[in-house]
């Protein structure tokens, strides 16, 4: 279920928050206590637990990915175990690997996640842990996302395309476009692989889908790159947002779809907005992460950091 409740991602993409901290302390406490696993609620119920393993202080595993890094120390392949299901939940879970490759710029920022593996999907089974391919690009000497490219052939043989579009304050982001489109001949399937990266129930025709979110960054720093500085990126079975974040100085507060009224939001959903909810233990490590209904303040998943 709790997989279910994440859509797109992407993304990510989440936050390792220390306030008061210089980035160099934040480092030396990650090394001293690393993380060792990441728990998924879905609101009470651990969903997910994704072990960290650790060689030389590189993560090399994260849950069901497996990392590799080349000579100059940048993440150059990864091995993804994803489970397929019968989509009516007939028989158990079967495991399978995808290779994936991480193509980098000459300024060392990721541009590209390619799918090497010659994998053929099934409109009867879901995919849990699967990824799309995706290309980032960034304005000038940037190191935060331009825009960000998400492509992949779905289980009818129609290629789905997700375009986000990143807009920023000065340094802060400000808000994200994101457009969802699809060609080829028949009726989208409802599968959760697709839903993980549409809203749900919404793609019924070719025409594209557009979609504002507007964002509110918190006054915390975001030190996502003391935990993830080896892979730099976020891991794509972690996330909370529907968008990246990965490149920012701030933590996300906030971010609501303009196309709905805040007022009308009633419940924690992915695809209209929520506040993400930060708390560190007495060691100042952050304790959970998770999301907040924008109008009731209702609970909703969240993750729980182990050191």
């Amino acid at each position: 279920m709790g997989r279910r409740l994440i859509f797109i991602g992407n993304v990510l993409f989440f936050w390792f928050l220390l306030s008061g901290c210089e980035k160099s302390e934040q480092e030396t406490l990650v090394k001293t206590q690393p993380l060792v696993a990441i728990e998924e609620y879905a609101w009470d119920h651990v969903t997910h637990t994704y072990d960290v393993e650790y060689e030389d202080d590189r993560i090399v595993q994260l849950g069901t990915s497996r990392f590799s890094y080349d000579n100059t120390g940048r993440v150059n392949k990864s091995v993804e175990t994803i489970l397929r299901q019968d989509l009516f939940g007939i028989g158990a879970p079967v495991q399978e690997e995808l290779e994936y490759e991480y193509v980098w710029d000459s300024q060392g920022r990721l541009s590209a996640i390619n799918l090497l593996t010659d994998y053929e999907f099934s409109d009867v089974y879901t995919y849990e842990g699967y990824q799309p391919n995706k290309k980032i690009a960034y304005a000038g000497d940037s190191k935060r996302p331009a825009q960000v490219v998400k492509e992949y052939e779905d289980m009818a043989g129609r290629m789905r395309k997700i375009v986000e579009k990143y807009f920023y304050d000065v340094e802060q982001l400000d808000s994200v476009q994101i457009e969802y489109s699809y060609y080829g001949t028949g009726i989208p399937p409802t599968n959760p692989i697709d839903a993980r990266w549409t809203p749900s129930g919404s793609e019924t025709s070719p025409d594209p889908l557009n979609y504002t979110f507007e964002v509110e960054m918190s006054t915390k720093p975001n030190y996502i790159s003391a935990i993830f500085r080896s892979l730099g990126f976020m891991p794509n079975l972690v996330h909370l947002c529907p968008f990246d974040t990965f490149g920012l100085n701030r933590s996300t507060g906030k971010y609501h779809r303009t196309d709905v009224d805040e007022d009308d939001l009633r419940n924690v959903h992915l695809g209209y907005g929520a506040t993400l909810d930060y708390q560190r233990n007495s060691e100042g490590f952050l304790e959970k992460m998770g999301l907040i209904g924008v109008s009731d303040n209702q609970r909703g998943p969240f993750l729980r950091f182990l050191y």
